[in-house]
């Protein structure tokens, strides 16, 4: 075979059985990589979401916990207030438990200047979640005056967004825990747990199997009111002898 017969068959080119062959490999490695690509996307957004998550679940739990820690204290179960209600897990509530929280209790901060007097430190205070076009929320309402209706009145805000479980129960420190309480009955718990499960789903968002969610509890001491403590008794102090042997009394 001349040298001009072997240069045309080298620049022949592929043949179709090396075609086919170099196509599939491509296409799995173009496949692969796709799939490397949306996993590597589906784990950064799942994260995000866990982190948005515990963020919304951490706010309202330590909103709640300042609130159930400032719990009025009084012998007198008519300066206080600690209703319980809790919603048993169904379709119309996403599947969670929900409690509904009623509590008298003091601000830490005040909301008015020091020298405005129209308003006083104690509250009405409200917490439950609701569902609207957005998603679901705790709210809290809050009513600056105490008053003869405590279930109504005062503004209404969203606490925390994303928040779909929100459990609370009681104890009084012997028996177990309680998902329903009553002061006017009960007197005040000795024990608050409060339970809340959120989710990461953006307002407005749809959920699904992969919507992350995170559950944080907290537990509050509502600490009772002690009386004040009563001076001991004085001290009897022994006689003393004289240098004879006979007793003498001390002044």
């Amino acid at each position: 075979m001349g040298l001009r017969a072997r240069l045309a068959k080298e620049e022949s080119g592929f043949t179709l059985i090396e075609l086919v062959v170099a196509g599939t490999i491509a296409a799995f490695v173009l496949t692969a990589v796709t799939f490397a690509l949306s996993q590597l996307s589906k784990g950064r957004n799942i994260a995000r979401d866990r982190v948005e998550a515990f963020q919304r679940a951490s706010t309202a739990l330590e909103a709640l916990r300042r609130e159930v820690s400032s719990t009025i204290r009084s012998d007198d179960l008519f300066e206080t207030r600690f209703l319980l209600t809790t919603r048993e897990a169904s379709a119309r509530t996403g599947g969670y438990e929900r409690s509904d929280l009623l509590l008298f209790n003091a601000s830490m901060r005040p909301t008015r200047p020091v020298e405005y007097q129209g308003e006083g430190r104690e509250y009405e205070t409200q917490f439950r979640v609701e569902d609207d076009e957005l998603g679901s929320a705790i709210w809290r309402r809050r009513d600056f005056m105490p008053d003869d209706t405590p279930d109504g009145g005062g503004t209404a805000e969203p606490l925390a967004d994303g928040v779909v479980g929100f459990l609370v129960e009681a104890s009084d420190g012997e028996a177990g825990w309680r998902t329903e309480w009553d002061s006017d009955v009960d007197g005040l718990p000795k024990l608050v747990r409060m339970t809340v499960i959120a989710t990461g789903i953006p307002l407005g968002g749809e959920r699904n199997s992969m919507s992350a969610e995170v559950t944080l509890r907290t537990a509050v001491a509502v600490d009772r009111v002690i009386g004040p403590k009563e001076d001991p008794p004085p001290e009897e102090q022994a006689p003393t002898t004289d240098g004879s042997g006979g007793a003498t009394a001390q002044n």
